[in-house]
């Protein structure tokens, strides 16, 4: 090859690799930039007795070009109030979400069991109780907190802030545990968190005081 064959050559290599590298990158920066997860419902399944309902959802498109898809579990009751909220992935050579990718659903006593089926992954079981305290807040960093304070703080805090704001607890962070006295931050979905202190009072008696309010 003479000289300027192999000059050629190498100048259509480097454009290739650019051509090449820019399409990579666009791809990339859209679905970073542009898929913003929005939920694209697939389908929605009654349980027998059409007292529950499981919302099967794609979140936003597939990682590009051939990554996981953001799928979501949804379990309502009969009056449409969501019960839990399972994401997970499925890895399925960046293709969309479909019903193909439920494998079975078994409608049990106390919890609905899904098993989600992909073509690069095992079967993945996912399991939703319908009432259990798998659905109250968590307590992220309970270490040293009885059980009794720790039910009382649940027990308060569980479901909507109030019937005209229905933002839902989803978790608990402890922010100070003394003998006589608890500081805790409560985080709601969608968005917002309050802080409450539980405290002993001179007589001995247990008093939660908002410590600082939503707004």
């Amino acid at each position: 090859m003479s000289k300027a064959g192999k000059v050629i050559l190498i100048v259509l290599s480097i454009v290739f690799a650019f051509i090449f590298g820019a399409f990579l990158f666009v791809g990339a920066l859209w679905n970073g930039t542009f898929n913003f997860l929005l939920p694209k419902e697939i389908a929605t399944y009654q349980s027998p007795d059409g007292e529950y309902s499981l919302v099967f959802e794609q979140m936003g498109d597939p990682a590009w070009p051939f990554g996981p898809t953001d799928v979501r579990l949804t379990l309502k009751n009969n009056n449409g109030k969501i019960i839990e909220r399972v994401s997970t992935q499925l890895s399925d050579d960046g293709t969309n979400a479909s019903e193909n990718n439920i494998a079975s659903i078994s409608w049990n006593d106390d919890e609905v069991v899904v098993v989600l089926r992909a073509s690069e992954m095992k079967d993945k079981e996912v399991s939703i109780a319908y009432n259990s305290r798998n659905n109250l807040p968590k307590i992220i960093n309970g270490e040293g907190l009885s059980k009794d304070k720790a039910d009382a703080i649940i027990s308060v805090e569980q479901g909507y802030y109030n019937s005209h704001l229905p933002l839902f607890a989803t978790k608990i962070e402890l922010i100070e545990n003394k003998e006589d006295y608890l500081l805790y931050r409560v985080y709601y979905f969608p968005f917002g968190n309050i802080e409450r202190s539980y405290t002993r009072d001179p007589d001995g008696n247990w008093i939660f005081n908002l410590e600082k309010p939503l707004f």
